[in-house]
């Protein structure tokens, strides 16, 4: 069977995470299409360093010298609401659609709604009638209940645990081995910290984190739509 070209649109620490998902959906990392300069971070390879250990040839470009070719498939390459100037770019310019990346491990009920661009890695359980926005990450081994509605661009981490009727807000992040409880809401932009067990709604900007939950800072302004094509 004939791989899938893969087309990895900006990259971050995800990299590792997406490049396996793609060679377990038989597919190949054809390029990847940098956003912003290929630099090196103290605790993570640079982008180069990354392709120069791979056993085939990837290519890598800017984005002002991307075009779409046939037979791609397009994936951003980091996670969060982030994406938003690069994909609202890429819609306007070329009306990309963006593919959903699947570990085959992970275990979906057929009533599951589901939006463009997400990613759901090694282990995950996701229960019946879940929606999931655009855009939606959720990592190794968490499992998320019944009647859930995660937003676009929510980042859940390694390990959480999602209850039933939870409703996480656009762009929120639950990070790893936290628990939220049943039908509690987690605000547009929030985040609960690693490990935490939160009890109670959340409001939008604000970093939760301990055993119970409780309030520990307020954060930045939600991010909007803007033209920069600046991401992690």
């Amino acid at each position: 069977m004939k791989k899938a070209n893969y087309v990895m649109l900006g990259a971050s620490n995800l990299f590792g995470d997406l490049l396996d998902i793609i060679h377990l959906n038989n597919g190949r990392l054809k390029k990847i299409v940098l956003n912003v300069p290929d630099i090196k971070r103290e605790e993570h390879l640079s982008t180069k360093e990354r392709v120069a250990r791979m056993s085939y040839e990837i290519e890598t470009l800017m984005i002002e010298n991307f075009s779409p070719e046939e037979d791609e498939k397009y994936l951003i390459g980091f996670k969060g609401d982030q994406m938003i100037p690069l994909r609202s770019y890429l819609k306007k310019k070329f009306s990309l659609k963006f593919e959903n990346l699947i570990h085959p491990t992970a275990i979906l009920s057929p009533s599951v709604e589901m939006g463009e661009g997400c990613i759901l890695c090694a282990g995950v359980i996701i229960g019946s009638y879940v929606k999931l926005g655009n855009h939606v990450v959720i990592n190794r081994g968490t499992t998320v209940g019944h009647d859930a509605s995660l937003e676009d661009y929510t980042f859940i981490g390694p390990s959480a645990v999602i209850c039933s009727g939870v409703v996480a807000k656009e762009g929120s992040s639950i990070f790893a081995a936290a628990t939220v409880i049943e039908r509690k809401v987690i605000g547009a932009g929030s985040q609960v910290g690693a490990g935490a067990v939160c009890l109670n709604d959340v409001p939008p900007k604000i970093l939760v984190a301990g055993i119970p939950a409780t309030i520990k800072k307020h954060l930045g302004t939600h991010l909007i739509h803007t033209g920069s094509l600046m991401g992690c």
